[in-house]
């Protein structure tokens, strides 16, 4: 049971990626389509979408530790994954 369930987990986690990567890179071909409003725009409906705002948490590192803002920043993320305690 154990296994199946670490198993779903990857697995819903690799997919999500996927699929967002995979919206991003289309709202850049689009031009005009902002992926963060999108995501904004999915996240109002009712069918059980979950957005995961990882942005907004290396925002809050940065203020925390006094480095400068995130606006211009570039930032390397290596290796991020989130599991909820």
């Amino acid at each position: 049971m154990a296994e199946l369930e670490n198993l779903l987990e990857n697995i819903f986690r690799s997919v999500n990626i996927a699929l967002v990567n995979e919206i991003a890179g289309l709202c850049d071909r689009m031009g005009e389509v902002n992926m963060w409003e999108v995501v904004e725009a999915a996240a109002t409906k009712p069918f059980g979408f979950m957005p995961f705002y990882v942005v907004e948490a290396i925002q809050r590192v940065l203020t925390d530790r006094g480095s400068q803002s995130a606006i211009g920043s570039r930032v390397l993320i290596l290796g991020a994954a989130f599991k909820k305690m």
